[in-house]
């Protein structure tokens, strides 16, 4: 210590601030040198940070586009007179091959004109392929945000300017300041790349219901296996909104695929400890006429597990041994099983079923 000491020596200036000095010496050099180190790698850290957000938006506005373009190519009449009336440079017909290359030229080129615009025109475009859209409010002002702080980095090595503060909605500019830098961390890019995973998503689903006439069987199908590995990861505010925009066209699904959706939303709420409205929502389904495997469920979100093993007894009765294993296989994978596998009878029930491994033992462990 006092070795490191003499390395050091403290003064008080005029303004009665102390100052610490370093001497020369190898303490002194290996703080320098660390200091210079701690700044190349927040320097490689910004430029990481500004280089992930560029590739976010390259993808959303990949995405945008392919949604135009599909919108186009679906709905014929949707095209409007700013296509239709569209010209084609003499030069460039006497090497296009035909008709169809032709038109997909004009739509690609359309689309481009289109992608040149703001992030704000996007959502107005999209609103006239589906009015759905046109209430997607916040989901609009994020990636307004998103964009314009995305133009500054590029454009304006990241400082805040007049534009950035008058395009951006009141909640995404407060205590940020005209001429100050504007940070792009590692938190602000995780919240971006999980909303704009369910905003894309959002959208799409729009614009599918529009190019297919409403006829959502299997993008349905395709969402709900979105919303199921939301639910395992324990994503659950974004699984809860996949399930919810899902539910909008409850009447086209069939009643199997309702109660489980809702189930598996009442499920969000649960694992967030919001059991009061669990069991609100649960109060308005009509378990009446389900059989055993939603009576089940009903029984696992209001933690009567004694009912719940009866009716997973019941419902496994009639069938082989293989098939009670596998169907317990896939249960097991299930979060709504995760207190379950706690239970001890039902861990016996496993037993008796030829499970060598205690499932209580193994979720504690986990």
């Amino acid at each position: 210590m006092r070795n490191v000491l003499q390395d050091f020596s403290l003064r008080i200036d005029d303004n009665l601030k102390i100052l610490v000095i370093f001497k020369k010496g190898d303490v002194r050099n290996s703080i320098i040198n660390n200091i210079n180190n701690i700044k190349k790698v927040d320097e490689n850290l910004n430029q990481l940070y500004s280089s992930s957000l560029i590739t976010l938006a390259n993808s959303f506005e990949l995405l945008i586009s392919k949604m135009y373009l599909a919108n186009l190519n679906y709905n014929e009449s949707s095209n409007d007179s700013n296509i239709s009336d569209r010209p084609i440079k003499f030069s460039v017909l006497s090497q296009i091959g035909g008709i169809e290359e032709a038109r997909e030229m004009i739509l690609e080129e359309f689309v481009n004109d289109l992608m040149k615009k703001s992030a704000n025109d996007w959502f107005k475009n999209l609103g006239a392929i589906n009015k759905k859209i046109f209430n997607l409010d916040d989901e609009k002002a994020e990636v307004v945000e998103f964009f314009q702080r995305r133009n500054i980095v590029i454009h304006n090595g990241g400082v805040i300017n007049t534009y950035y503060l008058n395009n951006v909605s009141a909640k995404y500019k407060e205590g940020l300041v005209k001429g100050e830098k504007i940070e792009v961390t590692n938190n602000y890019l995780i919240n971006k790349i999980s909303n704009f995973r369910i905003i894309g998503l959002k959208l799409y689903w729009y614009v599918y219901e529009t190019c297919f006439h409403g006829e959502i069987t299997d993008i349905n199908e395709k969402y709900q296996g979105f919303a199921f590995d939301l639910l395992n990861a324990k994503e659950y505010d974004s699984a809860e909104k996949i399930y919810l925009l899902i539910l909008e066209r409850e009447k086209d699904l069939n009643t199997s695929d309702q109660f489980m959706i809702k189930i598996n939303l009442c499920q969000t709420y649960k694992w967030r400890g919001d059991q009061e409205y669990v069991e609100k929502h649960i109060e308005n389904m009509d378990f009446s006429s389900t059989n055993d495997i939603f009576l089940m469920c009903k029984a696992l979100l209001l933690d009567d597990f004694d009912s719940a093993l009866n009716h997973l007894k019941h419902n496994l009765a009639a069938k082989t041994d293989k098939n009670k294993r596998e169907l317990i296989d896939i249960y097991l994978t299930w979060p709504l099983f995760q207190k379950f596998n706690l239970e001890n009878d039902f861990n016996k029930y496993l037993k008796e079923l030829g499970y060598g491994i205690n499932v209580k033992e193994l979720s504690s462990e986990e």
